[in-house]
């Protein structure tokens, strides 16, 4: 199992301040940078790099949104989106992993406004895709899970592309 966690506290540094499930050292786990509830960047991770905002990532645009998110108890972490045309690639031990996306229309109000297709490893795992038709509503979370095999030796690294059809 792949576990991405948000690294910083409000541009804390982990290294001296640990903050958790960040800090915790593992082979499977991908800390990356988070933002305050002002936008504010956290600046470090639990490995002691400096990251930015949204690391990994490439392409697409970013946004954000106080909405206040339905079926979850972190809300936080779907307030801001990456849309159009983007992918995340992490380099990561080889292994098999679980790969969870996390998904909630902070945007739009009715389904069909956006729907799109995600990748991972070049493997199509999301098809069409419409977080409001999937989830019930807007600003409304929903979660998929994905089995994931690296090998780097083949060329293979964590890599998640999602491909618009609208915003």
């Amino acid at each position: 199992m792949l576990f991405v966690a948000a690294a910083g506290n409000s541009g804390s540094n982990n290294d001296t301040s640990p903050f958790y499930p960040a800090s915790y050292t593992a082979p499977n786990l991908i800390a990356v940078a988070a933002t305050s509830s002002t936008d504010a960047l956290a600046s470090f991770s639990s490995a002691g790099a400096v990251w930015n905002a949204d690391t990994g990532s490439s392409g697409g645009t970013t946004y954000a949104a106080n909405a206040a998110i339905q079926n979850t108890t972190t809300p936080a972490l779907y307030q801001t989106e990456r849309f159009g045309n983007f992918q995340y690639q992490f380099s990561v031990p080889n292994g098999n992993y679980t790969v969870n996306l996390k998904f909630a229309e902070i945007y739009f109000s009715t389904a069909g406004s956006r729907i799109f297709n995600v990748a991972i490893d070049g493997a199509q795992v999301l098809t069409n895709f419409d977080i409001i038709s999937q989830a019930g509503a807007p600003n409304t979370a929903i979660d998929r899970s994905f089995p994931v095999t690296v090998d780097k030796q083949r060329g293979r690294m964590a890599v998640f592309r999602s491909t618009a059809h609208g915003r």
